[in-house]
């Protein structure tokens, strides 16, 4: 296998370690403003229903109680249902946070060989007497 395969191996490996790592971090964001949103028109639903329930002259007949079943069947239900997958999704990243160390560690061990190899061609090639090409080894090949 030659330098530029392996760092091309390398590369790759480095790529999807990190795109998992932030797949995961993505995938809570987007659960956790998805509940954000449902939480506050919960909250409004719920606000809109107090205030009606405190002026009775401006309750149209049963529009309270409409409001309060609409709120409690729609945004407040699909909230709940939220947030237990936020509660899961919590779960699965603290279950994987070892292995989200180990992958940042594989990272790491990625960088300190890529290094090492890239120390050893130049001690190779100096040994050898070789001129060095530095456009050629900065590019990897």
């Amino acid at each position: 296998m030659e330098i530029s395969d392996y760092l091309a191996e390398i590369a790759h490996a480095a790529e999807t370690v990190i795109s998992e790592i932030y797949r995961e971090r993505d995938g809570l964001a987007e659960t956790q403003a998805e509940l954000d949103r449902l939480t506050a028109a919960t909250h409004d639903g719920y606000q809109r229903v107090e205030f009606l329930a405190m002026n009775p002259d401006l309750d149209d007949e049963g529009l309270g109680t409409a409001i309060d079943w609409d709120t409690y069947f729609g945004v407040d239900k699909e909230r709940h249902s939220k947030s237990a997958e936020q509660e899961k999704l919590l779960q699965r990243l603290g279950a994987r946070q070892f292995s989200t160390a180990a992958l940042s560690a594989s990272l790491l061990q990625y960088g300190a060989l890529c290094r090492f190899v890239w120390n050893a061609t130049i001690s190779f090639r100096r040994s050898q007497g070789k001129r060095m090409n530095w456009q050629v080894l900065e590019l990897g090949h």
